[in-house]
């Protein structure tokens, strides 16, 4: 008997309405015995890149084999192709829009899949809800057991959205960007951790940041702060505040690290 696989999904979908719950219905339908996570269904609409962003910061944790269910498809119903992949330790389901960037990114010897195979679709599927009628379907038959290469023809000329590193230039400045936010309003960079070392200054916009901080708390209040996250990138922060609602931070945004 293959190994029980977990699912977990990333949506846009949101929890007002009845997409979500209809999708873990299919999939119980189809394999009773389903494990089913939810990462997040709390996307912005149609926002491809920060889909990709949250399950970059959290496949890793994951036990090995989870089928990673992922649909913010602003393509739905036309011509786009759905993908399966296997990287040797995590499945994933995804429509090809760029969604999977990060994981390509961090997992170059990745097996990407174009479904062709539509025999486990359900039937006269709709063009407007492909999650319910596809996407789930085949999340659940591979929680069974069904391996990416059942499903398609292997691809190469998969979509990718480009992930920007940060850069270094001669007076040993480093130049990253804002990726993204989290709830509290955080905002995510694309500087590694390890790569900032403990001392360190930061520029954005305006605002100079001295010294990093050690937890949320010890930050300042109404002023930017810079700390490692959790995900293993710095992040500004706001003590008790917002860094994109008090301060303008916005996603693409530079920003400047001195090491010291």
């Amino acid at each position: 008997m293959p190994p029980k696989r977990l699912i977990a999904m990333v949506t846009d979908f949101g929890l007002n309405d009845h997409f979500v719950a209809v999708m873990k219905a299919v999939m119980i339908n189809i394999n009773p015995e389903a494990a089913i996570l939810d990462i997040t269904h709390n996307i912005a609409r149609h926002d491809v890149f920060d889909a990709g962003l949250k399950l970059y910061q959290s496949f890793r944790h994951f036990p090995s084999k989870t089928i990673f269910l992922c649909v913010v498809d602003p393509q739905v119903g036309t011509s786009r192709r759905i993908l399966t992949c296997s990287d040797g330790e995590y499945l994933y389901i995804a429509p090809d829009n760029g969604l999977l960037s990060f994981i390509y990114k961090d997992r170059p010897g990745i097996e990407v899949y174009n479904v062709t195979y539509t025999h486990y679709f359900l039937e006269n599927p709709s063009c407007t809800f492909h999650g319910r009628d596809m996407f789930a379907p085949l999340a659940a038959h591979m929680s069974k057991g069904l391996y990416p290469a059942e499903t398609g023809e292997i691809i190469t000329d998969y979509k990718k959205i480009m992930i920007p590193d940060p850069s270094k230039d001669s007076n040993d400045i480093l130049c990253g960007v804002i990726l993204g936010f989290d709830i509290f309003g955080n905002a995510v960079t694309n500087i590694d951790n390890e790569a900032a070392g403990d001392d360190f200054g930061v520029k954005i916009l305006e605002y100079i940041i001295q010294k990093p901080s050690s937890s949320y708390d010890e930050g300042s209040e109404k002023a930017l702060n810079i700390i490692k996250g959790s995900s293993g990138f710095l992040e500004l922060f706001v003590k008790n505040g917002n860094s994109r609602d008090d301060f303008g931070i916005k996603r693409g945004m530079k920003i400047f690290l001195k090491l010291r």
